[in-house]
């Protein structure tokens, strides 16, 4: 049934683009390999810009190009030998060198583009910028928030004030040069002290020296937070990875970054679900549960929910058994 339903959805497909093409103002894509925005009308003698694709031509518009010279640079860019295009305007700003004009290709980066002397940010299409003091012939994209040049790192685009030949990404949410350390997310990057040779990395949210434990938080329990937890601690204190959000530091249990309390660090584990408990207490993003029963709480795997011997859970609240 699946391979007949694949097989007649393909042919719905490949119909309904040939009658776009049969019966639409709009012929064939001008390089189908980088848009499927940019086409030919049906003599070949016209640019349209179509940002929904070649149906029926709904949302088209006719550029003013120079036909012979016209080439697209990726889904959203072109450009002739008079000017450069973002959708179906010619870009007046800025002022780009045309011959020199590339795009980014790379998904992700497509609102990207440089020419021989500077990198340009169309994020903000109505707002262009230009990428500040980035050289264009080092500037690469790492990923779709991280890129560098010769001379320095950006973040968002943004450049920052860091020791270029000893900056190194720690994980996900940390970073260090020579001097300092930096945590980031989102549009968030701060730099904080710490003692970098003495630095490392124990998870991904969490770093420690030799006095302090730093925990990056961008959430708890479901609340945005974006805050940096300094935990001090004794240098020779054990320090346990115990999962994600539960570690132990000597007989201390925390939670992203904060204490867990009361917790008996000898007796604790970790459940599953944010979930844990030692002797005395079940324990859901280090919120103790008081109504759990630890000895009988468990995971019920046929009805799907965590339960002891009288209630069901559901986060940190408990619900009678006899209520079900």
């Amino acid at each position: 049934m699946k391979k007949l339903k694949d097989f007649l959805f393909a042919h719905l497909a490949s119909f309904l683009s040939w009658l776009s093409r049969t019966l639409g103002p709009i012929g064939k894509p001008v390089d189908s390999q980088l848009s499927s925005n940019y086409f030919y009308n049906k003599p070949q003698t016209r640019i349209y810009f179509c940002s929904t694709g070649s149906w029926f031509g709904w949302k088209s518009k006719a550029m003013e190009v120079h036909l012979r010279t016209f080439e697209v640079l990726n889904a959203q860019f072109s450009k002739d030998k008079n000017s450069v295009y973002l959708g179906a305007e010619a870009i007046s700003s800025l002022g780009i060198d045309v011959e020199s004009f590339e795009a980014f290709k790379e998904k992700g980066l497509q609102f990207l583009a440089k020419d021989h002397t500077c990198v340009y940010d169309f994020r903000r299409p109505s707002q262009p910028q230009i990428v500040e003091d980035a050289n264009p012939h080092t500037f690469f994209a790492m990923d779709s928030r991280w890129a560098k040049d010769d001379r320095h790192y950006y973040y968002n685009l943004e450049k920052l004030s860091v020791a270029y030949r000893s900056f190194e990404r720690l994980s996900p949410f940390f970073a260090k040069d020579a001097h300092q350390a930096y945590y980031f997310s989102g549009d968030l990057f701060r730099s904080f002290p710490v003692n970098v040779r003495e630095l490392e990395r124990l998870t991904d949210r969490y770093l420690y020296d030799d006095r302090f434990l730093y925990f990056f938080c961008d959430q708890r329990r479901g609340e945005q937070v974006r805050s940096l937890e300094k935990i001090s601690y004794d240098s020779n204190s054990i320090l346990l990875v115990l999962d994600e959000q539960y570690i132990r530091v000597g007989s201390s249990i925390y939670c992203d970054g904060e204490l867990v309390e009361d917790a008996d660090a000898t007796q604790f584990r970790v459940i599953n679900d944010s979930y844990a408990k030692d002797s005395q207490y079940v324990y859901w993003w280090g919120l103790k549960i008081r109504s759990a029963d630890p000895a009988t709480f468990h995971y019920n795997e046929e009805q799907k929910h965590y339960e002891d011997k009288r209630f069901r859970f559901f986060r940190n609240k408990a619900y009678p058994k006899a209520a079900f």
